[in-house]
């Protein structure tokens, strides 16, 4: 099993209180970088991110873009 420690010593970025069945995947591009938020349950999920918080429904995906430099 891989340890909270050893996402943060490898530079992954992670997100605590992540309810259960949902799905955080990031791509990051040379100016861009975009946060892909996954509901992969069959109820209503709540999630706070750096970003803000973000309400998606049942199996309801939702995106953040953050250009870099800005």
């Amino acid at each position: 099993m891989i340890s909270k420690k050893d996402i943060l010593d490898n530079g992954i970025p992670y997100i605590s209180d992540l309810p259960e069945n949902v799905e955080v995947t990031t791509r990051t591009g040379s100016s861009v970088s975009v946060q892909f938020i996954f509901n992969n349950s069959e109820d209503e999920q709540n999630i706070r991110l750096n970003s803000g918080d973000i309400g998606l429904q049942p199996f309801e995906m939702e995106y953040v873009q953050t250009i870099k430099g800005e």
